[in-house]
């Protein structure tokens, strides 16, 4: 019962003003108890009176109500963007899958997914499965389809312990789409975790340089970024692009020749040597770059800071970021040229908020059917084909970015690698001078 009840219960901790949902079921004559909206709001938290009793007011003039915390859950106006993420995820899906049925040869279908798409649940490991959520995914297809956004919102309210974002809640949705609508298809579910460069194939360290972790990446090794917010003891689950792909090879052979069972989920996560921890991650990208400085790069990383307490990170982030930027800012202003700087911090600090929960917690998954597809793959084929990564470490990936991936390619900087050490050098040597400043006006303009 205990285990039941905890699974169920909200870990949420309002504070005063917070807007919330109240689950207040009525029974209406003549309506269906399925049809009914059993969430009201928004309300706002008037007062906490104890740590799962709170006070509520829908409006400044209406009563005032005493609620405990099961009855309450987060507040999030669905709005345009919110909506288009859910659609291009879900209703899209659905729409793939009508087509899988009309198509005369169809073989499988393989949806890539994400091995966050259950990061609610802090129950390691994360098994390869399909965590179902409370109600048949087609209600939800259906208020999407109907833009009913009071109707998808209660039913996302309903779903708990809450998700620490939007995009993994609506992979969560997906995967229960395949799996209430698709489940007389071949289809393959991939959950890969935070992707890389690739190890060995097309090429060593290959990576898109607007992707995922890189553009964290990239901000450090260039000097832009000198403080982020997380746990430096937080591991990080990374795996190479060219492991992933394989993976959606191997498992469309599988279900569509019927080796597996449908749906097969996948979660291709990383092995013991790629589960780093955040500082290690940083401290070798730090590593890479003194050795081998980017193109377009601002100023040498030298010590960065990784703040584990929020309002902490607030303080430094303030010193080591914004004051720079409005001084950065001005000089630009004085070059005749847009100021930008301030506000790409203020975009950073947006963007990486709903991704700071990875940055505090360590997951852990089950790679049994990883394994388990692995072992079909033909002796003659693995050197091209394989899901043995065990050889590869966060070092020597690393140290093959600056042979295969876009980004090293210094045709795209107007400065000379050995005038763009100088420059870096210079700033983090802390002589700045005029001259300097006229040319980092230039610079930024060209880097952003």
């Amino acid at each position: 019962m205990k285990i039941r009840y905890d699974s169920r219960a909200t870990d949420h901790l309002f504070k005063e003003g917070d807007l919330v949902w109240m689950y207040n079921p009525k029974r209406r004559r003549g309506l269906s108890p399925k049809l009914k909206q059993n969430w009201e709001g928004p309300y706002t938290v008037v007062k906490k009176l104890n740590d799962v009793v709170y006070r509520v007011q829908r409006s400044p003039n209406s009563k005032q109500k005493v609620i405990h915390i099961n009855r309450l859950a987060p507040y999030r106006a669905t709005d345009h963007n919110s909506m288009l993420l859910l659609k291009n995820n879900v209703l899209s899906l659905s729409t793939v899958i009508e087509l899988c049925r009309k198509m005369r040869k169809f073989e499988a279908l393989v949806y890539t997914s994400t091995a966050y798409s259950n990061s609610n649940l802090l129950n390691f490991p994360l098994k390869e499965e399909v965590y179902r959520l409370p109600f048949h995914a087609g209600k939800f297809l259906d208020a999407l389809k109907n833009e009913d956004k009071e109707k998808l919102q209660e039913l996302i309210a309903h779903c708990k312990p809450d998700w620490p974002n939007l995009y993994e809640f609506s992979k969560c949705l997906a995967e229960n789409v395949i799996t209430d609508t698709a489940s007389d298809l071949p289809v393959a579910i991939i959950r890969p975790s935070i992707v890389v460069s690739t190890w060995k194939n097309p090429i060593p360290g290959y990576l898109e340089e607007n992707f995922g972790i890189t553009t964290l990446s990239l901000g450090i090794g260039k000097g832009f970024i000198k403080v982020a917010n997380g746990d430096p003891n937080c591991k990080l689950n990374l795996v190479p692009a060219d492991i992933i792909a394989n993976a959606h090879v191997l498992a469309a052979r599988s279900v569509g020749t019927k080796r597996c069972a449908s749906p097969l989920v996948v979660n291709c996560t990383a092995t013991e040597n790629l589960h780093v921890k955040l500082c290690e991650y940083i401290d070798t990208m730090i590593q890479l770059v003194h050795e081998f400085p980017l193109p377009k790069s601002f100023e040498q990383q030298t010590n960065f800071i990784i703040v584990p307490y929020k309002y902490l990170y607030f303080i430094i982030a303030a010193y080591y970021h914004y004051l720079p930027a409005i001084v950065l800012d001005g000089m630009l202003r004085i070059l005749r040229k847009k100021p930008w700087i301030y506000s790409l911090y203020r975009y950073f600090d947006k963007v990486t908020s709903s991704v700071n929960f990875f940055q505090f917690h360590t997951f852990e998954f089950e790679r049994n059917n990883l394994e388990y597809l692995d072992k079909l793959i033909h002796p003659e084929d693995r050197k091209d084909l394989t899901l043995d990564f065990r050889d590869a470490t966060i070092l020597g990936m690393a140290l093959s970015l600056p042979e295969g991936s876009p980004f090293y390619d210094w045709k795209i900087d107007k400065k000379s690698q050995c005038e763009r050490q100088r420059i870096t050098h210079r700033y983090a040597g802390g002589r700045l001078n005029l001259a300097d400043l006229r040319i980092s006006g230039e610079d930024l303009c060209c880097w952003s």
